[in-house]
């Protein structure tokens, strides 16, 4: 039995396989799998219904993922292949930090990235997750194969395992393939200087070197143009197999679309004389687009874009570089007792930053192991003088624990540490000040941080802990104990916040549902970040969706995708807004507390001299205790 034992925990592909079933094993017995964004739910419909076109995904993957949804019919496939594919990612990443390291250390390692990030793969999914994932194993694979594998066979196996990794990350999102390929550059070129460096080090002649690096790095850049080549090949595809005048057109709603959702527009009032040139009438038309209410035939692609254009102008919208860069430095000349200009500021900052890297490199002995301690403590300052508002994820403070564990390592492992440290930062910031979704945030911290510990090695230590007295050894892993322990609650802290995402809905929506279905020749319209009033789904996610064939969303990007406009049509509808007017057998299902917003769309933009337009409430007041369902009517204006 021992022995039995013994070979199986030899074998570090078992163990992770092990280790990541059992903490997959344990999130699903706590907590029910959903999707972390509207997108995701919408996009599984979509698969449903055999759609293989999306302005996200890659042509190649939807077509996979509508496959296996007409083969395995009772479950959500869109759902159930991003988690497997999150489950490959982590049991390879935790492959490599047991095969990396010592037993203890590597188990170690596994498990706490995996209590730390698994939630985020198997319980919220979402694609740009599943692509994180799947490109930081992918990526950390091939550096294992390269400089660390040593059966030709296996090593063979694991290059063509992580360019499979690395391409389906592309596909299910581009922009983190892009990241994690930089980063992981990045790394490689830091750790190309530093082998030239110790070899020119060792043998005193800097040709040598030179030669001998290009050769150790020679297999493993030739692989990375490979499956760049690959992911570049299967997008010019993916574009050309959706090439169509229909999905052009769909494709630049969705820009203009996201450039107003994404990013803040400037109010109405003081602007009167511009919106009004646009057919704009009030601060509540612009409401409504922010609540994603999309009545197409009024917010046309050209319309959206120059509002976009116009806030751009006014100081709103997406930022500049340029203005990010002065966005940055207000922050510090906040702080600062006497008003100073951007120029004078960057001056400041660049003598500062270089006096305190000397007095750091003078100092290092002396300092020591306090060195982590003061920069914690100063960032934990900066942290507090300057609060991230959208930091659901602590990407931004976690940036510091490279820097903090690169002072263990020697001067060149110091310098990678120190660049990806800066990268993740300045990403971070461009994110944070550019106001981009929070979720890009792990596309910047989480490749690096895998990187990192997979380039770790023993020789790259610079405090040797076997030559430390006993209370010496004491204090290093008590610092390291306390610091591991601090950062793993943090983290899980900010990621079980999601948990709110994964309750049961305490007053499930069948009464909506059942009242669509006893109605199956009236159209029931609704918008999609409501979906719970019609789909129950939510929380039971790897079920096909709930949503009835007379239920038709009007909201968000999918509302000029392929399915959506040949349901429309299926239905009869050419101008969804303008037709559910005086139609008894057309229905929006709201919020109550969004009605008023809708009427005075309606009264703005439909109603004639000497009428005004109503929503009416069909249902019952006390039918749910959120949504009801409603008819659009037109009355005299005089009867009010």
């Amino acid at each position: 039995m021992k022995n039995a034992l013994k070979k199986l925990y030899d074998c570090k592909i078992a163990v992770a396989a092990i280790l990541t079933a059992l903490m997959a094993t344990l999130l699903f017995c706590i907590y029910d799998p959903i999707f972390g964004t509207n997108d995701d739910y919408i996009m599984s419909i979509l698969v449903q219904h055999g759609d293989n076109h999306s302005i996200f995904l890659n042509f190649f993957l939807v077509s996979f993922n509508v496959l296996a949804q007409k083969v395995f019919t009772g479950v959500n496939m869109f759902m159930v292949l991003q988690i497997a594919h999150a489950l490959l990612a982590f049991v390879t990443i935790s492959y490599i930090f047991l095969s990396k390291s010592r037993s203890k250390i590597g188990l170690a390692a596994a498990f706490i990235f995996e209590a730390l990030f698994l939630y985020m793969g198997v319980i919220v999914v979402q694609w740009t997750h599943t692509a994180v994932y799947l490109c930081a194993a992918g990526f950390s694979l091939l550096y294992y194969a390269f400089f660390c594998e040593k059966r030709k066979g296996v090593k063979i196996f694991q290059i063509i395992a992580s360019a499979f990794f690395v391409i389906a990350g592309g596909c299910y999102r581009f922009i983190v393939f892009e990241v994690s390929l930089a980063i992981f550059l990045l790394m490689l070129a830091c750790m190309f200087l530093e082998t030239i460096l110790t070899r020119k080090a060792r043998e005193g002649e800097l040709k040598k070197a030179l030669i001998g690096g290009l050769k150790s790095f020679l297999g493993i850049v030739i692989s990375i143009a490979v499956i760049v080549g690959m992911i570049f090949g299967a997008r010019i595809l993916s574009d050309k197999l959706n090439a169509s005048e229909r999905y052009s057109e769909f494709k630049e709603f969705n820009s203009a679309r996201a450039r107003i959702n994404d990013y803040p527009v400037t109010q109405y009032e003081g602007n009167e004389e511009f919106y009004n040139s646009i057919g704009i009438k009030s601060q509540n038309d612009i409401a409504t687009i922010r609540r994603y209410y999309y009545d197409r035939d009024f917010f046309t692609t050209e319309r959206l874009q120059a509002i976009s254009k116009f806030s751009r102008q006014t100081g709103g919208g997406q930022l500049s570089v340029r203005e990010i860069l002065d966005k940055w430095l207000d922050r510090f000349d906040r702080v600062m007792p006497f008003r100073v200009g951007h120029t004078a500021l960057l001056v400041m900052l660049a003598v500062g930053v270089c006096a305190a890297a000397v007095l750091l490199f003078i100092f290092r002995n002396r300092l020591k192991l306090l060195f982590p301690i003061l920069l914690t403590v100063a960032w934990v300052i900066f942290l507090y003088r300057f609060p991230p508002l959208r930091d659901n994820f602590p990407t931004f403070a976690l940036a510091v624990v490279f820097v903090v564990s690169s002072y263990f390592y020697n001067r060149y492992y110091f310098t990678v540490c120190a660049v990806l440290s800066a990268a993740v930062f300045g990403l971070y910031e461009y994110q944070y000040l550019s106001r981009l979704s929070y979720r890009v945030t792990l596309t910047f911290f989480l490749p690096a941080l895998v990187y990192l510990m997979v380039a770790f090695s023993q020789d790259r230590l610079r405090v040797k802990y076997r030559s430390l007295p006993v209370p010496g050894k004491r204090f290093v892993y008590g610092v390291i104990s306390l610091f591991a322990a601090a950062t793993i609650i943090f983290i899980g802290y900010k990621n079980y916040y999601w948990k709110p995402y994964t309750r049961n809905i305490p007053e499930p929506n069948l009464t909506i549902q059942n009242y669509i279905n006893e109605h199956p020749s009236d159209i029931f319209v609704y918008n999609t970040r409501l979906y719970s009033a019609i789909d129950t789904s939510r929380d039971r996610s790897l079920r096909i969706s709930d949503v009835p064939d007379n239920a038709v969303v009007f909201a968000d990007w999918q509302i000029s995708s392929y399915y959506y406009d040949d349901l429309l049509k299926d239905h009869g509808i050419t101008k969804l807004f303008e037709e559910m007017i005086d139609n008894e057998h057309r229905h929006f299902i709201l919020m109550k507390s969004q009605i008023k917003s809708v009427q005075k769309f309606y009264n703005q933009h439909y109603a004639e001299k000497g009428e005004t337009i109503k929503a009416v409430m069909e249902t019952e007041q006390d039918f749910n205790k959120y949504f009801g369902v409603y008819k659009i009517v037109t009355e005299k204006a005089a009867e009010e």
